[in-house]
C-alpha cells in the first residue's frame, strides 16, 4: 500500500511540475552596457547615451544643443522592454530590445524623437559617425594652423580635404574640447579653397559663419579671411604646422570678389518680404533664398562669374525637398543690357527662366 502511495505521489509531483511554467531566463543582459544615439547628429553635439549599471540602476545623459540632461532611477526588464523609473519625478521611460546590440526608444527626449535606435557599438561613442566614416575615406591633404600657439601640430586647429569634396574643420579652442565642422569645399581659379558648412556655427565674437575661406597665398600657405571660433582671421594654414614667414592678410584680396545680394524684381505672387533673393558671397559661395509657397528654402554652392552672368554649381538643396526645383543642380544668371540686372536662366520653384533680379 505505501509503494503504491509513493507511486501515485510521484506521479502527481511530475503531473505538476510539467503544468507549471517556469521561469525563463532574461533573454539579453544589458547590465554593465553603456548604449548610444545611433542617430545621425550634428558634429558639433554630443551623442546621448544611457548606462545600466549591474545594481539595477540607470544613468542616461540626454544631450542637445549645448545643454545636457542627467537622468537617474532604475530599470528593469519584462518581457524585451526596458523600463526605467525616474528618480525626480517617478515617470517612466521605454527601450525595447531588438537585438543583443541594438535598443530603440519608445519615449521621446530632447535630443531625439520616439522610435530612436541606440547601440552599444563603441564607434559612436565619438562625437559622431561622420569621423568614423571619414576615416575610410581618401585623404587630399591636412591643413593646420602655423600660427596657433602650441608646438605640436595635432593640437593645433586644423582642416582635412577629402577626394569627394568634403571637409573636416577641427577647431580647438583653449582650455575646451576640440569641435568639429563639416561641409562640401570648392577651389577657386586662383588657389583659394572655399568652405560651405552643412550647419552653421557660432564664431569667437558670436556671428553665425555659413562659410569661410583659405585664401592662396605662396605656394604652401593659405591665409585664414575670417574668424573662426578658435582661428583668428589672417592665420596661416599650411600642412606642416610650421609658421613660415609673416605674410600680408590683405595679399590678393583687392581681386577678390564683392558680396552682392539681388533680389527677385516685384510679383503678385509674393509679399516683398518673401521675394526670392540670391547672395554672392566674397569667396564665391552663394545662397539662394527660394520662395516655395510655404516659407522661403535656401540652395547653397559656389559660383564661377563669367562676363555675361554667374553660373552656380548647387552643392546642398535639401530644403527643397518636395517642392519643385529639388532637382535642379546648376542655377544660370545672365546680365540685362543694362550690365545691371540679372536674368535668371532657370526654372526653380517661383523663380522662372526670364525673371529679373536686381541688385541690392
Amino acid at each position: 500500500m505505501k509503494k503504491l502511495f509513493s507511486i501515485l505521489l510521484a506521479l502527481a509531483l511530475l503531473v505538476l511540475s510539467a503544468c507549471t511554467p517556469k521561469t525563463p531566463d532574461a533573454k539579453y543582459n544589458i547590465a554593465g552596457k553603456t548604449y548610444y544615439n545611433a542617430s545621425d547628429i550634428s558634429m558639433s553635439e554630443e551623442r546621448s547615451r544611457i548606462w545600466f549599471g549591474s545594481d539595477n540602476s540607470f544613468v542616461l545623459l540626454d544631450n542637445y544643443g549645448t545643454q545636457s540632461d542627467e537622468i537617474t532611477g532604475t530599470w528593469k526588464i519584462d518581457n524585451n522592454v526596458i523600463i526605467l523609473s525616474r528618480k525626480d519625478n517617478n515617470q517612466e521611460l521605454r527601450f525595447e530590445i531588438k537585438d543583443e546590440h541594438r535598443i530603440i526608444i519608445k519615449s521621446s527626449l530632447n535630443s531625439c524623437d520616439f522610435d530612436t535606435a541606440f547601440s552599444d557599438d563603441e564607434k559612436y561613442a565619438t562625437n559622431n559617425t561622420t569621423n568614423n566614416q571619414s576615416d575610410s575615406k581618401e585623404i587630399v591633404k591636412t591643413l593646420y594652423n602655423a600660427s596657433w600657439f602650441v608646438s605640436t601640430k595635432q593640437e593645433k586647429p586644423s582642416v582635412t580635404l577629402y577626394a569627394d569634396r568634403t571637409f573636416v574643420l577641427s577647431e580647438k579652442p583653449e582650455n575646451a574640447k576640440p569641435v568639429e565642422i563639416s561641409g562640401m569645399y570648392g577651389i577657386a581659379e586662383d588657389g583659394t579653397i572655399m568652405f560651405s558648412n552643412f550647419d552653421s556655427f557660432k564664431d569667437m565674437n558670436g556671428n553665425d559663419v555659413h562659410n569661410f575661406e583659405l585664401l592662396y597665398a605662396d605656394g604652401k600657405t593659405y591665409i585664414l579671411r575670417t574668424d573662426l571660433i578658435a582661428s583668428y582671421a589672417g592665420s596661416q594654414f599650411n600642412e606642416s604646422g610650421d609658421f613660415d614667414h609673416y605674410l600680408d592678410f590683405d595679399q590678393g584680396i583687392d581681386n577678390q570678389f564683392e558680396t552682392t545680394t539681388w533680389v527677385h524684381e516685384p510679383t503678385e505672387q509674393s509679399l516683398p518680404e518673401y521675394y526670392p533673393n540670391f547672395t554672392i558671397y566674397n569667396d564665391l559661395s552663394f545662397v539662394f533664398e527660394e520662395n516655395v509657397y510655404a516659407y522661403l528654402a535656401h540652395y547653397k554652392g559656389y559660383c564661377q562669374k563669367y562676363d555675361n552672368g554667374f553660373g552656380c554649381d548647387i552643392t546642398d538643396a535639401s530644403e527643397m525637398q518636395g517642392f519643385a526645383g529639388q532637382d535642379v543642380k546648376y542655377i544660370e544668371f545672365k546680365y540685362d543690357s543694362d550690365g545691371k540686372t540679372l536674368i535668371l536662366q532657370t526654372d526653380l520653384c517661383m523663380s522662372m527662366s526670364g525673371d529679373k533680379f536686381f541688385k541690392k
